[in-house]
C-alpha cells in the first residue's frame, strides 16, 4: 500500500519515483521523507472507489443500505490507507453502518477477500473490479456518484532525478498516447 511504500522511503529506501494511490499520501511524503524534499509531483490517473459484491451476489445486495442486515460481511480496507479513507468517508457520509466489517490492509486483501467470497461486498477501485471480472468472476458493481475519483500522483525522486530511464519513464506514464491507453484499458481515468 501506499503508506508502506512512505513508510519504507523514510527508513532509507532510494527508488527513483514513487507513485501512490492517493494526493494526500503523495502531500506527506513529500513533507517527512528526505528523498521526496522538494520534488515536484503530476496525476498521472484517477481510479473510482465502488461497492463490489462476491460472485454471484449471494447476498442480494443492491445499495449501500444492504450492507446493514444482520449476516452481511463488508470488506474496507483500514482507515489509514487511500481506499479506507475513502470507503469511511462514504459510509459517514451516507450515515450507514456496516453489520459485519472485516478490515483489511490493501485494496488487494479487500478485492481478494470479494473474489473468494469470504466477504459479502468490499470497497475496491473501478480497475480492482475489472481485474475480478476479467477472471470470469460475476460480481454486482455498485457505483458510488459524488464520491471524489482517487488520484495516483507521481514523483521522480531525488536519487530518480540523476537517472536518465527513470526521469524518460516518468515522462512517458505521464505524458504518452501510448501510456493512457495502456491506463485507459485497464480502467484508469487519465489525467
Amino acid at each position: 500500500g501506499s503508506s508502506k511504500l512512505v513508510q519504507q522511503i523514510q527508513e532509507g529506501a532510494t527508488p527513483d519515483m514513487l507513485m501512490t494511490a492517493d494526493a494526500s499520501t503523495m502531500i506527506g511524503a513529500l513533507e517527512k521523507a528526505e528523498e521526496l524534499k522538494g520534488v515536484s509531483t503530476e496525476v498521472i490517473a484517477t481510479n473510482a472507489l465502488v461497492l463490489a459484491t462476491a460472485h454471484g451476489n449471494p447476498a442480494d445486495i443492491n445499495a449501500l443500505d444492504d450492507l446493514t442486515r444482520q449476516g452481511v460481511i463488508t470488506a474496507l480496507c483500514a482507515a489509514e490507507v487511500p481506499c479506507g479513507k475513502l470507503a469511511h468517508q462514504e459510509l459517514h457520509g451516507k450515515n450507514i453502518v456496516p453489520a459485519t466489517v472485516t478490515e483489511e490492509a490493501n485494496v488487494t486483501d479487500v478485492s481478494t477477500k470479494v473474489a473468494t467470497g469470504e466477504a459479502d461486498a468490499g470497497f475496491i477501485y473501478t480497475t480492482d473490479a475489472a481485474s475480478i471480472k476479467m477472471q470470469g468472476q460475476d460480481i454486482t458493481v455498485l457505483e458510488l456518484p459524488g464520491l471524489e475519483r482517487n488520484a495516483y500522483p507521481l514523483a521522480v525522486t531525488k536519487s530518480g532525478s540523476l537517472n536518465d530511464a527513470a526521469k524518460s519513464f516518468a515522462d512517458w506514464l505521464a505524458h504518452s498516447d501510448q501510456a493512457s491507453v495502456i491506463l485507459t484499458d485497464y480502467g484508469f481515468t487519465t489525467a
